[in-house]
């Protein structure tokens, strides 16, 4: 847990006093006092705001939503504050089809669209469902789901978006769109409470600082308690502590031109999801093996009957009552920037009856480093987490270049090209590389030390042969699989990805007549992935002396042979390429009887 969370009571009141006398400021400032307000203009109501036109950019190109034949839902700013949503997991609850939820490890996401996506903490996997920022593509599920600070709309497009979104959208795609800069003065500040030590604030302020010049700014603090209480330690447990910040800004040289650019940054500091042990399946392989348990085997007979009882008597005490043995954290660090330029010809040029060039640039940067108990007992029988200044983190870069335009009345098209740059680590590489400089990888008589960084895996602790004592007395030692003393673990590995993307893309839509609409679409992807592996038992560490789980050893005689025996390592390379078409066709209803408008496509 980091000793920088616990701040004084009267520090925080500060903190609150602060927030609040600023949002008197940005309120006064603006005009906006409540006392002053018109009570008809504060009467726009959830239904007004679900009938106001939506306008989307599910095709690359601002259309409105009613008139696409695509199956989308959007949500927009003002919709999302009437319905309390603040963090964009929360708006699946109110679109169908969607699932955005958390593992039982905090801060990793699941994105299932129409039953298709998932999520996974290893870098290797991808899936089927994604998410986009602003267009820049988020391949990873750890991080997060982002508050939803100063989020102009959510838009969630249903079925296949491979022509026009990319690689691994066969589910569909969420994608998420800030609010930019406006013209005129504008200021908000939001803050709420509730129960269990639930408290944050929001504060935004839009200001114009010349007709062609604009800036906002927007800051969002968000606490929360927890309401899982560890006996075992006497502790509560599942806070959160997430610190945000936006910064956005638009310049408009001459009617054509559109400059904008945005820096944002986020820090959460939480606690690992709260569970009870009863969760585990008690005929999963961890716990039996073979008609016998494994916990009889590496711990004592009747280990498997003690676990249960202990399990039973956090049931007993309460729903959200544990008994874990370990202090678990999450903490996340984001970083992104993006720049876009778009020229709109507004009006002909050339053959064209309009034309607008979009170019964009983006940059996100991940860290990701945790501990999570994953049993909710007091014995150190199943944790995992990340070890390393990084953790586990992730690099992505985005390019794009957009053509978007008019060649008659009748015909609208889009083309594009889009690259895409990602390097995903989980140890830095440290061990692989120094492993491979020995050359112990053809040499089984090379051996080399490896400092512990990567992912570690805490496991079920084995009874050490000649001791003549049983755990929890002894103390925990695996002897990386030398015989009656091996695993399982503690477990340690690295694993890295790089993988670089191109796109080249168009779309055109024709209408044939006043109601029937052709849709035709192309894409064209070259994917290069390459990845290097490498996992090992650790000797001699006994990580239930440690409340964080966590080893500080070095690994020393790591040799071809060792890995054999306890673990294993392994890279690879490909390029993938493929061609993906599109078309539909779509009729319009004429307006009359029950409905004014409609379509089937």
């Amino acid at each position: 847990m980091n000793s920088n969370l616990f701040i004084s009571k009267k520090v925080k009141q500060k903190l609150w006093m602060a927030v609040a006398l600023l949002g008197a400021i940005l309120l006064f400032s603006s005009g906006q006092a409540m006392a002053q307000e018109d009570e008809t203009e504060k009467r726009s109501t959830l239904a007004d705001l679900l009938l106001e036109e939506v306008i989307v950019t599910a095709r690359r190109r601002e259309e409105n939503l009613m008139d696409l034949p695509l199956s989308i839902a959007a949500i927009t700013g003002e919709q999302m504050a009437i319905k309390g949503i603040y963090s964009i997991d929360d708006a699946s609850e109110y679109i169908p089809n969607v699932t955005l939820a958390t593992d039982n490890r905090a801060n990793n996401t699941r994105v299932v669209i129409r039953g298709i996506g998932g999520g996974f903490p290893d870098p290797v996997f991808v899936f089927g469902s994604g998410m986009y920022i602003d267009g820049h593509y988020i391949p990873t599920s750890l991080g997060g789901y982002m508050s939803t600070l100063d989020i102009e709309r959510i838009e969630v497009l249903r079925g296949p978006q491979g022509t026009l979104f990319g690689k691994n959208v066969v589910g569909g795609a969420v994608n998420i769109i800030t609010t930019k800069p406006q013209a005129e003065f504008d200021s908000s500040v939001t803050v709420r409470m509730g129960e269990d030590g639930e408290q944050a604030a929001r504060v935004m302020l839009n200001m114009p600082f010349s007709d062609k010049f604009f800036g906002r700014f927007s800051v969002a603090s968000e606490e929360f308690d927890g309401y899982y209480f560890n006996q075992n330690l006497n502790i509560d447990s599942g806070f959160q502590d997430t610190k945000a910040v936006r910064a956005a800004f638009r310049f408009l040289p001459n009617e054509n031109l559109t400059l904008d650019a945005s820096v944002a940054f986020s820090k959460k500091r939480d606690d690992n999801m709260g569970g009870q042990c009863q969760n585990i399946q008690r005929d999963a392989p961890l716990w039996n093996s073979r008609g016998r348990s494994n916990l009889d085997k590496r711990l004592y007979e009747g280990a498997r009957f003690d676990m249960w009882d202990i399990c039973d008597a956090d049931v007993a005490a309460g729903d959200f009552v544990n008994s874990s043995d370990k202090i678990t954290f999450s903490n996340v660090d984001e970083e992104m920037f993006t720049l876009a330029a778009q020229w709109d010809s507004n009006g002909a040029v050339g053959a064209l009856d309009n034309l607008t060039v979009t170019a964009k640039a983006s940059y996100r940067y991940m860290e990701y480093l945790y501990f999570a108990d994953r049993d909710y007992m007091l014995w150190p029988v199943d944790g995992i987490g990340t070890k390393g200044p990084k953790g586990q983190n992730n690099e992505t870069w985005g390019f794009e270049l957009l053509f978007e335009g008019e060649a008659s009345d009748q015909l609208r098209f889009t083309l594009g090209v889009n690259y895409f740059d990602e390097t995903a680590l989980n140890g830095e590489d440290l061990c692989y590389n120094i492993f491979v400089a020995s050359g112990a990888p053809t040499n089984p008589g090379i051996s080399v030390d490896c400092p512990v960084v990567g992912l570690s895996f805490e496991l079920v602790p084995n009874v050490p042969n000649g001791l003549g004592l049983l755990w929890p007395d002894a103390p925990r030692v695996n002897l990386g699989g030398i015989e009656g003393g091996g695993g399982p673990g503690p477990f340690l590995g690295e694993v890295s990805v790089w993988n670089e993307s191109i796109g080249i893309f168009g779309h055109a839509t024709y209408d044939i007549s006043d109601a029937w609409t052709l849709d035709l679409g192309v894409r064209w992807t070259e994917d290069d992935r390459r990845f290097h592996n490498i996992e090992f038992a650790s000797r001699g560490c006994d990580p239930s002396i440690n409340p964080t789980g966590h080893c500080d050893i070095t690994l020393t005689d790591i040799s071809i042979d060792y890995l054999a025996d306890t673990g294993f390592f392994n890279a690879a390379e490909d390029t993938f390429s493929k061609l993906t078409p599109m078309a539909s066709i779509t009729h319009n209803l004429t307006p009359g009887g029950t409905l004014n408008s409609g379509m089937f496509y």
